[in-house]
């Protein structure tokens, strides 16, 4: 159960965020953001990953039957 669940969070994510991307970034460069908004989106996208990876916890030495 614990690898269905990061599983269909990864998959669910990269649905959202890759697929979203190429959308978002045309509508910043068609509505006159121009570059550096693009930047600050991948900026703002990389934090948010930063502080998710900070956030999960280590599971190495937890014993998987023990829920």
């Amino acid at each position: 159960m614990r690898y269905s669940g990061a599983s269909l969070g990864a998959q669910l994510s990269s649905v959202l965020a890759g697929g979203l991307s190429p959308i978002i970034a045309t509508a910043l460069l068609t509505y006159g953001y121009g570059r550096g908004a693009l930047a600050l989106y991948l900026i703002g996208m990389a934090i948010i990953t930063i502080i998710s990876v900070i956030i999960a916890t280590e599971t190495l030495q937890h014993d998987i039957d023990a829920e």
